[in-house]
């Protein structure tokens, strides 16, 4: 007992001398953690300004889970993935909202805040990250000072903490977020055990690697591309422990690693199983020939129409399928090296970007490209970690349609923010010097010694025009002009019929499709208890996996399905398309920001 009271004694003296030692960065890094929590979580129901349907199906499935221990469609427990629409989502992040609906009620906060609270796990993970390669990051010939390691925490917690890529998706109730802060807390404690690797092994660190394991398998369980990253990843970073560990001889190795390396490998083993087996399943199948190039006979017909149009004796071999996949591969992967994507307009999907600027600020290209040359130039462990870790999360979006594709490669964006903290801190230090070079002038030579501190000032500055450019545009502009990308109307819409139908409860109510997935809105924004909706599995028509029919409420493709008097619900146009079949009386109109109109909702009776 008395051993345990001097070692918290130990550690608490500890922590009040760095804090004493190092006040101002360590007050900076607290304050970039800070802000990011801010960032992903003001009014966190509101921006984005409704639930996307994966967002609702999320929800009501962990909901599902809480309330009977089977997901909407009846299956216990999925350990793989929930079926959802016949999309067969992974399950990690259905998990995640379920502790969260013990404390808050069925809506935005709970579906949203797993995805929160990652994305600042992914903010301190990255600096903690780093500060692990710190002398190999930066390239110093001395060692790097304890003060300087904290300053260079501070930068990297402070690029990712206001990244628009990273707000983007830490906002919105997405499995990819949640993926990424594993991944990446797997590469900061792996990173941690390889900057130990000149000391003797302890338990704890023999642990660590088995805790990086887990972490990269809970990626996997949670996103699909990180099923092909965790595992380059993970390979990776058994390169570099041989790299650092190969000079004390391989006979070390295996004394020391060889008995915890079998450890591990059926710890993976039996964690890995059930995704193994799941990946030979018709439905992960189906999954792969909807998305993946590899499975789509595309690459082929465009091969033999190149081969018939050209009419040579080499085509078979200038236009062979594997040369025109091949190709195709190439130009997606190299898409997202784009300006275009990067600092222009982004993911062309309105709910991966706010399309008015890239992934990335515009300012960070200059900081992207000296950071990218300075780590290729310095050719360091850390450099070879951080720019594979990006190269390899291009790999999943690179073989599969849609590319450029920033859900897909969101894993590998805390490896850019590192870089691009790499490239301010090498401009920072060539700015110095060339003023200290440069300047001639006594009267002036004083200047030169707060040369960093206008510098990082400046740029501090310039990210605050662009954080709040963004965050105007997010919270502002964005909402009104792709809200429809968002499915707003639902929120509004499925308490007012809900009303309405409480007045008449026989009576059908039509909803037309034109939102996407119409009754798992009711489900959710109803809160209908899921043993209703799993008992009505055996009866109801289903499209896809999708309910189609739930207790008088049927969705529809378009008004000319509707075969009886009821309730109706559909955009403006379905409206006028009902005016010539039979009376319509117009019960209330639900608009977006812009007044434009997204339901009417009309008592049609033929």
């Amino acid at each position: 007992m008395s051993c345990m009271v001097a070692m918290q004694n130990q550690g608490f003296t500890f922590m009040i001398r760095t804090l004493k030692n190092h006040w101002w960065p360590i007050l900076a890094l607290v304050s970039a953690v800070l802000l990011a929590a801010a960032l992903r979580l003001i009014r966190l129901d509101a921006w984005p300004v409704s639930l996307y349907w994966e967002e609702v199906a999320l929800g009501y499935d962990a909901y599902s889970l809480v309330k009977t221990g089977l997901d909407h469609h009846g299956q216990p427990w999925p350990i793989v993935a929930f079926e959802s629409f016949g999309d067969f989502k992974p399950s990690g992040y259905f998990y995640m909202i379920v502790p969260w609906l013990q404390i808050l009620p069925l809506g935005a906060w709970a579906v949203r805040l797993p995805s929160a609270i990652a994305g600042v796990i992914t903010v301190l993970a990255t600096a903690w990250l780093a500060s692990s390669w710190s002398q190999s990051l930066l390239g110093r010939q001395r060692q790097l000072s304890n003060n300087e390691k904290w300053w260079w925490a501070a930068t990297v917690a402070g690029v990712a903490a206001i990244s628009p890529w990273l707000i983007q998706f830490s906002r919105g109730g997405w499995e990819v977020n949640m993926a990424t802060a594993w991944l990446t807390l797997a590469i900061a404690v792996a990173s941690w055990e390889l900057s130990r690797y000149d000391r003797p092994p302890r338990v704890i660190d023999r642990l660590g690697w088995g805790v990086v394991i887990l972490l990269c398998v809970a990626s996997m369980y949670t996103y699909h591309a990180t099923r092909v990253i965790a595992p380059a990843m993970g390979l990776w970073l058994a390169v570099l422990a041989i790299w650092l560990w190969w000079p004390k001889g391989w006979l070390w190795l295996l004394k020391t690693w060889g008995v915890w390396a079998v450890g591990y490998a059926l710890v993976l083993g039996i964690t890995i199983w059930p995704l193994w087996q799941a990946s030979t399943s018709p439905v992960v199948q189906q999954r792969i020939a909807q998305t993946s190039l590899l499975a789509r006979p595309d690459h082929i017909l465009e091969s033999a129409q190149l081969q018939a149009e050209a009419a040579d004796p080499w085509a078979k071999f200038f236009y062979h399928r594997q040369i025109v996949l091949g190709r195709e591969i190439v130009k997606n992967y190299l898409s997202h090296l784009s300006p275009q994507f990067l600092f222009i307009r982004g993911d062309h999907n309105a709910r991966h970007s706010i399309q008015f600027m890239g992934q990335l600020y515009y300012l960070e290209v200059v900081a992207l490209v000296v950071g990218t040359l300075v780590l290729v130039k310095r050719r360091t462990r850390g450099a070879a970690l951080i720019l594979g870790w990006w190269w390899f999360s291009l790999v999943p979006a690179a073989i599969t349609f849609g590319s450029p594709h920033a859900l897909r490669t969101l894993p590998g964006a805390p490896a850019l923010m590192i870089v691009i903290a790499t490239g301010w801190w090498a401009i920072g230090e060539w700015w110095a010097e060339l003023l200290a070079k440069w300047v001639k002038f006594k009267s002036l030579r004083a200047l030169t010694r707060w040369s960093r501190q206008v510098f990082v000032v400046t740029v501090i500055g310039a990210y605050i025009c662009q954080l709040a450019l963004f965050w105007r545009y997010y919270t502002q502009i964005y909402p009104a002009v792709y809200g429809a990308d968002w499915q707003v109307g639902y929120q509004e819409l499925i308490p007012t019929l809900m009303k309405l139908r409480a007045e008449s409860s026989e009576q059908r109510i039509w909803i037309t499709r034109d939102q996407g997935r119409p009754l798992m809105y009711y489900w959710f924004y109803g809160q209908v208890d899921p043993r209703q909706v799993q008992t009505a599995e055996a009866t109801s028509k289903l499209d896809d996996g999708e309910f189609v029919e739930y207790d008088n409420w049927v969705a529809i493709k378009s008004v000319a399905e509707i075969t009886g008097p009821g309730l109706v619900a559909s955009n403006e146009q379905g409206w006028l398309d009902m005016i010539n079949r039979g009376h319509v009386e117009t019960l209330t109109t639900i608009r977006d920001r812009r007044g434009h109109v997204i339901w009417v909702v009309y008592r049609y009776q033929p």
